[in-house]
């Protein structure tokens, strides 16, 4: 019966070691955190403005960013002529989970792919007699960015994407689905390793 013991503890420790050499990452995978500041240019219905954001989270062997990302409006939007108005900066943010998979990051230009998946909120004012309205917001957000390497530690990009943004409770006369999406303008600063 005392064999069992050195068995057993043999054993795990074979297992433990075995399954080491499966592992998601690798001890050769490198992780890194990045901070990036956007700045965004998009129509909302009839009208357009400036989005501001922030994303943070970390990046995987200088390719794969994953992190969580922060927008609201920055500027004064009508975003259709329903009886509302938008009258007062951050009357739209989202945000949600950011990804971005870049290719050839050791280049002086380079490219990614990525995209943000979330949610928002968008309160419109009523301009005569009556309640503001608030309506939730599902967006997507996919995007390609052309990328320049600043320094080791930073670069700089731009990118077009879509917003597709698409209203949980869309009972506001005059407000269509579509409205709230559009073709996005970006442009970006990205810093890693503070």
């Amino acid at each position: 019966m005392r064999w069992l013991l050195p068995l057993f503890l043999g054993c795990s420790l074979v297992l433990s070691a075995h399954a080491a050499d499966h592992a998601l990452f690798g001890e050769e995978d490198t992780w890194n955190l990045y901070t990036r500041f956007d700045v965004k240019f998009s129509d909302f219905g009839g009208d357009s403005g400036f989005i501001g954001g922030i994303q943070v989270g970390g990046i995987l062997n200088e390719k794969l960013s994953v992190g969580l990302g922060g927008y609201a409006l920055l500027d004064e939007v009508d975003v259709a002529p329903n009886g509302y108005n938008n009258p007062e900066a951050f009357d739209i943010a989202y945000g949600g989970l950011a990804l971005d998979y870049t290719f050839y990051s050791d280049k002086l230009v380079h490219a990614s792919l990525g995209g943000l998946i979330g949610g928002g909120q968008i309160r419109l004012d009523r301009t005569s007699d009556g309640k503001d309205k608030k309506m939730e917001l599902f967006v997507v957000e996919p995007q390609i960015n052309l990328l320049v390497n600043i320094t080791q530690r930073s670069e700089f990009g731009i990118g077009i994407g879509y917003r597709h943004a698409d209203p949980r409770n869309s009972d506001i006369e005059g407000l269509e689905k579509g409205d709230l999406s559009g073709v996005v303008g970006t442009l970006f600063l990205r810093l890693t390793q503070f």
